[in-house]
């Protein structure tokens, strides 16, 4: 990400909290979620990086606060409910989001944690989220109201450990269906291969 872009389009978006960059959008006729949907989506939180001074370079990532994937599950959650269930910044923003979309989802302090900030993980003396701090989260939506996203989905913003995660859930699947198809198929023999 370009600084001189992100800070102009920061600017823009500082009046509501939130700005959303690197949007891949997987299906353009899903519909946005709106409140009161239930939403599974990954993230990985970290503080928002320090832009190159000379304004030629990229963003320096920040410090990752939180990860999604360290737990293997998305976090799941009710948009727009009260009291909320995620910070203001990124209920509002994932409102502008669809089933299968990456993005980057850039959060005010004011929109986030404010001047209180927020401390490290219990058991952790390091990390947390300093006060008056902007954030980022990387998404990527898995789920709307029980619907899943295509696998592929998360391939367009795509780490190796992503890559691993889908190609080994791949794998399984495949190995899965095979063991069922085949036990089916014995099954039926085994029973005159009718149905009564």
């Amino acid at each position: 990400m370009e600084p001189s872009s992100a800070t102009a389009a920061w600017s823009e978006t500082e009046s509501v909290g939130f700005a959303v960059r690197d949007l891949v959008r997987k299906d353009a006729t899903a519909p946005l979620i709106t409140a009161g949907d239930r939403v599974s989506f990954h993230y990985t939180g970290r503080l928002r990086g320090t832009p190159d001074p000379s304004g030629a370079g990229p963003e320096t990532p920040g410090r990752v606060f939180d990860d999604s994937r360290e737990a293997t599950k998305p976090i799941k959650v009710n948009i727009g409910a009260s009291p909320r269930e995620i910070i203001a910044g990124l209920d509002n923003a994932m409102q502008t989001l669809k089933l299968g979309d990456t993005a980057t989802v850039f959060i005010a302090a004011s929109a986030a944690y404010g001047a209180h900030g927020h401390p490290p993980k219990e058991g952790e003396t390091e990390g947390g989220i300093p006060p008056n701090a902007d954030i980022c989260f990387d998404i990527e939506v898995v789920a709307v109201n029980g619907m899943k996203a295509a696998r592929s989905a998360g391939l367009a913003a795509a780490t190796p450990d992503a890559l691993k995660e889908a190609g080994n859930s791949f794998l399984e699947g495949l190995t899965i269906g095979s063991s069922n198809q085949g036990a089916g198929k014995k099954g039926k023999k085994g029973k005159g291969g009718k149905k009564k």
